[in-house]
């Protein structure tokens, strides 16, 4: 039963697709009162970015292997797309209960998934790290929306949480480095080189900060930023990239109790 969990919590991403959805909630409380319409909004984003991540384990077989040691064993099987379905079509069930513009957003995020994996966009330099930080921060613009309304200062916010996914998926890239270098994927630490990509990351952090005081509904992720940096600066990419959740998970928290 323990290995069972474990098999599909690996496959579905279990981690990074709890992020997500809290990032989601964080959208959903920071524009909107909490209410019952929050479950709606974690439900469907979970299940809709959950299917999308497992699809993409189907489709990154020989990196993961590399990068991760091993594959889940419901990657290669039939029964691996069977759990995509369901995930995809359960998170588009849900998403009926929300607004138009999260249903749009919804299919949206389901379409832009799918695409990449299919095409393994992550082999074109820069192009995933775009593609991802769009896609992902999607999720913010679900939980904003969800009661019906989509302002400017939503669209701007959705545009600051771009910044830090990309980001972010430029320090995955890190974390992934030797992996994808030996599978000849061309992210850009293979491109320009690890160190080069590590000054690049601490000084879009930097500037990150300035932004973040601007924009002050995302004030705790100052602190965060500053460990981040640290983290880079050690090359602890893997601690940096789990600090990235950090800040969503406590940016959900602050909104949701002011």
């Amino acid at each position: 039963m323990i290995g069972t969990f474990s098999s599909v919590s690996d496959f579905l991403r279990l981690r990074i697709t709890l992020t997500i959805s809290l990032i989601s909630l964080s959208g959903c409380f920071i524009f909107n009162k909490p209410s019952f319409n929050s479950v709606f909004v974690f439900l469907t984003s979970f299940l809709v970015f959950a299917g999308g991540y497992a699809y993409n384990n189907t489709r990154d077989v020989e990196e993961d292997l590399i990068n991760r040691k091993n594959i889940s064993p419901l990657a290669p099987k039939r029964k691996g797309l069977v759990i995509v379905t369901v995930s995809l079509i359960s998170g588009i069930f849900f998403s009926l209960f929300l607004s138009t513009y999260s249903i749009v957003l919804i299919a949206t995020s389901i379409l832009t998934l799918v695409v990449y994996s299919f095409l393994k966009l992550k082999k074109y330099l820069l192009l995933k790290n775009v593609y991802t930080a769009f896609c992902i921060a999607l999720s913010f613009l679900i939980g904003a929306a969800s009661s019906g309304l989509f302002t400017l200062e939503i669209t701007i916010y959705y545009c600051l949480v771009v910044f830090f996914l990309f980001i972010g998926s430029l320090i995955s890239d890190m974390r992934d480095y030797e992996g994808d270098k030996k599978a000849g994927i061309r992210t850009l630490p293979v491109h320009l080189g690890y160190e080069r990509t590590r000054n690049m990351v601490c000084a879009l952090l930097v500037v990150g900060i300035p932004l973040v005081l601007i924009f002050s509904k995302f004030m705790v992720f100052i602190p965060v930023i500053l460990m981040t940096v640290l983290a880079v600066l050690k090359n602890r990419p893997g601690l940096a990239h789990a600090l990235g959740g950090l800040s969503f998970v406590l940016l959900m928290l602050i909104a949701l109790i002011f």
